[in-house]
């Protein structure tokens, strides 16, 4: 339990007190920033290379509030939206690398777990608060970001409204 406080607390620093001299956050029409990262095999990601596709990149952390509950449900979604060109990156900001791991095998995710110990990724994203989720167009521009986990409902207005504006 102290591990999680202390995990919180450096995570409420990170995102609530250094970036106060920044932009407040990235906000829709904003160019998405490329990054790389590895994701639990060790493999490099590198969201440029998700180009053409929509992109959720989900910032989290393990003291999110229903992250247990979550994990499952974003499963069920990413198999039915994986079909429509769309991608999840959840990335696991300011925690060690071996808590994607673990999540990844608890809850049988298939979509790519990333790690960000250090929040680099999440400080370029200006992220203040976990979860928040970011998607990103195919074109690599920010189309929305919750404060949040998605819903499948939100998710599928979103992709259909973007799609309709093309």
């Amino acid at each position: 339990m102290y591990n999680i406080l202390k995990t919180c607390a450096i995570l409420v620093l990170l995102f609530e007190v250094l970036p106060g001299c920044q932009k407040a956050r990235i906000e829709p029409g904003d160019d998405a920033p490329d990054f790389s990262l590895k994701d639990i095999a060790g493999q490099e990601i590198k969201l440029h290379d998700y180009r053409g596709r929509i992109v959720l990149l989900i910032f989290w952390g393990d003291c999110c509030a229903d992250f247990s509950t979550a994990f499952p449900r974003l499963q069920l979604i990413y198999e039915k939206l994986h079909l429509q060109n769309v991608e999840f990156l959840a990335v696991n900001a300011g925690q060690p690398k071996n808590l994607p791991v673990y999540y990844a095998d608890e809850y049988d995710i298939t979509f790519p777990m990333l790690a960000d110990e250090m929040a680099d990724v999440a400080f370029l994203y200006k992220i203040r608060s976990l979860p928040t989720t970011v998607m990103i167009s195919e074109q690599g521009k920010v189309i929305d970001v919750l404060i949040g986990w998605p819903t499948e409902e939100y998710l599928q207005d979103m992709i259909s409204s973007k799609r309709q504006t093309q």
